[in-house]
């Protein structure tokens, strides 16, 4: 109770979530070298506790607003030339910010390659989170096959 008399509050001390996609074989489409792209990967709900999940994004309900860890996994499939990948965080549709995305090299000779990422963030409800990804060398398309997004929050 936070007035002593009528304002209550719900104590949710715990909350986290985890949203996947497995043996994806749709590329992504590079427009423009070096600009973020929404991957619009169709995720699995895993286990959720305060997200919901199950569309191309996971969303935090209403009541688990707070700090939270956030960790991003991919796997980026060679689909032509030598290109340098990032893959990052997308806060509600916006582009990865520094310290939310990391990147790899994919090539002929090395043509899987993971990225992952872990942030702190402070999300608060309706928060969506996906990945989005660029291609800093040029335009070549990529295959994410593999990614999660997992969250928790910090108490």
């Amino acid at each position: 109770n936070r007035d002593g008399n009528t304002q209550w509050e719900i104590l949710n001390t715990v909350a986290y979530g985890e949203s996947y996609f497995q043996n994806n074989t749709s590329g992504t489409t590079i427009n423009t070298v070096n600009v973020w792209e929404s991957g619009n990967y169709s995720f699995i709900e895993g286990d959720v506790l305060g997200f919901s999940g199950g569309t191309t994004t996971m969303t935090l309900l209403n009541g688990y607003d707070g700090d939270y860890e956030i960790i991003g996994d991919v796997t980026v499939e060679y689909v032509a030339g030598t290109n340098n990948y990032e893959v990052g965080l997308s806060i509600n549709g916006n582009d990865p910010q520094a310290g939310t995305y990391q990147g790899c090299l994919v090539d002929a000779t090395y043509t899987r390659q993971h990225i992952g990422f872990a942030t702190i963030q402070t999300l608060s409800g309706g928060t969506t989170l996906s990945l989005d990804v660029r291609n800093i060398t040029n335009n070549d398309n990529v295959i994410l096959t593999h990614g999660h997004i997992f969250t928790r929050r910090l108490l």
